[in-house]
C-alpha cells in the first residue's frame, strides 16, 4: 500500500491514535451512564485498602496509556524527516507499543479473574445466609 500521500506505516499510527480517541470517549460515555446511580444494597462497603489498590492500579493504567500516546503521537509527526528514518522509529514504536500493550492485556485479564472469584465468593457467602425455602 503506497501512494505519494499515504505510506502503509502511517496505517498502524492512524490505528493507534484511532483507539486512544474511541477509548476516552467510550470512558467518557461509560462515566456519564452510570454517574450518579446508586450501588446496589446487596453489595458490602469496599475495604480502604482494597480502594486504595484499585486506584494505584487504574492510574498505573491510566499513566501507562499516556506514555503509549506520548510515544504514537510523536512518530507521527517524525514521519515528516522521510520515510526510511520514520519506517525504522515506527517499527520499533509499534515493537514497543505491542509489548506495553501485551502487558496491559495480562493485567486487565489478572484483575478480571480475581474479581470474579470475589464475586463467586461473595455470592456463596450470600446463598449460605438466606434460609432454604419450605
Amino acid at each position: 500500500m503506497s501512494s505519494p500521500d499515504l505510506q502503509g506505516w502511517h496505517v498502524s499510527l492512524f490505528v493507534t491514535v484511532a483507539i486512544l480517541l474511541i477509548q476516552v470517549i467510550v470512558d467518557r460515555v461509560i462515566a456519564r451512564v452510570y454517574d450518579g446511580e446508586p450501588s446496589p444494597d446487596s453489595v458490602p462497603e469496599p475495604r480502604k485498602e482494597d480502594v486504595e489498590v484499585e486506584l494505584a492500579g487504574t492510574k498505573l493504567r491510566t499513566g501507562v496509556l499516556v506514555v503509549v500516546g506520548g510515544i504514537a503521537l510523536p512518530v507521527f509527526a517524525v514521519s515528516l524527516l522521510g520515510p526510511t528514518l520514520a519506517d525504522q522509529l515506527a517499527g520499533v514504536t509499534g515493537t514497543v507499543l505491542g509489548g506495553v500493550t501485551l502487558l496491559l492485556a495480562w493485567r486487565t485479564r489478572e484483575e478480571s479473574k480475581r474479581l470474579a472469584a470475589e464475586v463467586r465468593k461473595l455470592s456463596a457467602d450470600a446463598e449460605k445466609k438466606i434460609p432454604p425455602a419450605p
